[in-house]
């Protein structure tokens, strides 16, 4: 999922990216729509989060390292997780 899922929030831009086909989150033409705003957010708790004073940051992996070439394991940050 992407930032839009984590909380129902109009002000999230709805993701661009090509996304996996999910019909439990209507995602069912490979992009993100209405329906899969805030899917995602009694998993992330954000209220929560910021509210003990802690900041959080998401991203979809492969807008920092796309897996292009096969190789997705040995470069990067993704050899340390």
């Amino acid at each position: 999922m992407a930032d839009h899922a984590i909380q129902n929030d109009p002000g999230i831009t709805l993701c661009k990216s090509w996304m996996r086909k999910q019909q439990e989150t209507g995602i069912t033409t490979n992009q993100a729509t209405e329906q899969t705003r805030g899917s995602e957010a009694s998993r992330w708790q954000v209220e929560r989060v910021l509210g003990r004073g802690y900041a959080r940051r998401d991203y979809l992996l492969w807008r920092i390292d796309p897996d292009l070439d096969g190789r997705v394991k040995k470069r990067a940050c993704i050899p340390l997780l």
